[in-house]
């Protein structure tokens, strides 16, 4: 018989699998060094995580005021004033995050016959030859091209899921080739990209 996966011996592990699927691998567990080695690292694992999140899972109760713990002082529900509380700090804080309407500008006022009146005409002789502007159309705007990104795909070297690993670059002696490699925290390489 063929040794199990880490995928299949974690679900082993949770009581996730059928009875008879669970009674196959105790029984294999019990004939192949290998596995339960990988059994016992795995269980060793799961233990620390579940004492590390027992730790943390209950904050110390906070200490309450001795007037209030008093039976015979009737302690108030609070959650419908710290709601409209909360709602009332959340428009404030909206309000203020809106942005600002600004007023159009104004508009510049064009020469109209007024202003016209008031500027003093030269004798023809005195006035300078009138230059005409020659009409220059804009540049057209060139687009520049966008290119997709460049995405780099590491290649799966087993079909286990990966975990945590240490990424390290490996190349050949002539310099020329390089590749990314995905170690898993046992030393076994999991996943490979080449570098250009």
């Amino acid at each position: 018989m063929s040794c199990w996966s880490e995928g299949e011996l974690r679900a082993w592990i949770d009581r996730e699998l059928a009875a008879e699927e669970m009674e196959r691998i105790a029984t294999h567990l019990a004939e192949c060094p290998r596995c339960d080695g990988v059994y016992r690292e795995l269980s060793g694992r799961a233990a620390r995580v579940g004492a590390m999140l027992e730790a943390i899972a209950e904050p110390e109760p906070a200490v309450r005021d001795a007037a209030i713990s008093c039976p015979s002082v009737k302690t108030r529900k609070r959650w419908p004033g710290v709601a409209a509380a909360a709602l009332a700090a959340g428009f404030v804080i909206g309000f203020l995050l809106m942005p600002r309407r600004t007023a159009p500008p104004a508009p510049v006022p064009q020469p109209g016959p007024e202003i016209a009146a008031t500027v003093p005409v030269l004798p023809a002789e005195a006035a300078p030859p009138a230059v005409r502007r020659a009409a220059v159309p804009p540049a057209p705007r060139r687009r520049q091209p966008v290119s997709a990104p460049r995405i780099d795909y590491y290649l799966a070297l087993d079909d286990d899921p990966i975990e945590a690993g240490v990424v390290m670059r490996i190349g050949l002696a002539d310099g020329h080739s390089e590749a990314d490699v995905i170690f898993s925290p046992e030393g076994r390489a999991r996943a490979i990209r080449l570098v250009k």
